[in-house]
């Protein structure tokens, strides 16, 4: 159990390093027009976050909610942190405002992994309960 949980979390790790570079590649420039850029970002990444969490709950045959969580917290914290040490010499600014700012991003991202965990859970759910019906 605990190895298929440790291959659930590489495999997570891998669909979202994957798939933020493949967005990142097919994303379009954000000179067009920057507020609607924010939006498709979000977007993007709630994806990315759907699509790790659901590959790395179908792996985990389900008992993934608690390393989804921390592969969301983690990097989102991380990148948090970060944006604000780049931000405060530019221009003064609370962590809480930039978190506040960084909302839609946070929510979205978080429906993601959550979304990507339940469906995932379901799926592996439900090939279980087909692989049972045909064994018997």
């Amino acid at each position: 159990m605990k190895n298929r949980l440790a291959f659930a979390v590489l495999i997570a790790l891998v669909a979202y390093v994957a798939g933020g570079q493949l967005a990142s590649a097919l994303a379009p420039s954000p000179m067009a027009n920057p507020d609607r850029y924010f939006w498709l970002l979000a977007g993007i990444s709630a994806v990315v976050c759907f699509l790790a969490a659901l590959a790395g709950s179908w792996v985990a045959r389900g008992r993934f909610l608690l390393p989804a969580l921390l592969l969301w917290v983690i990097p989102t914290a991380a990148s948090l942190i970060a944006g604000y040490r780049l931000q405060v010499p530019a221009e003064p600014i609370t962590f809480g405002s930039l978190a506040l700012h960084n909302l839609p991003m946070l929510c979205a991202t978080l429906a993601g992994t959550l979304a990507g965990v339940f469906f995932g859970k379901f799926v592996a759910a439900h090939k279980m309960a087909s692989d049972t019906q045909a064994a018997t």
